[in-house]
């Protein structure tokens, strides 16, 4: 049995990484522009973890007082986060970044930002004597 229990593990373990393990990863590298994908990747990665880390923390608990029904907990925590990544998630199907961060935008209700004008800033930023660029927040891009 105890085998049993070690392969059984191992396969929930298998089938969650090939399966849904992946999602904040994939989404990560789908819907942020490349000079905000590597903080995205830390932000998607560690609550990845911790939520991983709560569920193995919280189940026992949950198991001895639902019993056989400690999985609708998780059953509506998936429905819920559905229906949430539905609403809000634009669709990302055969669009850029820049695409998508319009769409973000028009989600949030702010200003789009202008793909024409970024060039123009980084190219006209000129470094001081110190060989730093003045205005720093001009040279966030996308590229």
């Amino acid at each position: 049995m105890p085998y049993l229990s070690y392969i059984s593990i191992l396969a929930v373990i298998a089938s969650f990484c090939s399966g849904p393990g992946g999602i904040p990863f994939v989404l990560t590298g789908e819907l942020f522009e490349q000079s905000y994908r590597p903080a995205a990747f830390m932000i998607a990665g560690t609550v990845n973890w911790l939520a991983n880390f709560a569920v193995g923390l919280l189940f026992p608990f949950i198991q001895e007082t639902l019993q056989s029904f400690a999985f609708l907990v998780f059953v509506v925590v998936c429905v819920l986060g559905a229906i949430y990544l539905f609403v809000v998630l634009p669709e990302t199907k055969n669009k850029t970044f820049m695409d998508i961060s319009k769409s973000f935008a028009k989600i949030n209700k702010i200003p789009a930002p202008l793909p024409s004008n970024e060039m123009e800033l980084v190219l006209s930023s000129k470094p001081d004597m110190n060989g730093i660029v003045q205005d720093i927040a001009k040279m966030e891009s996308s590229f």
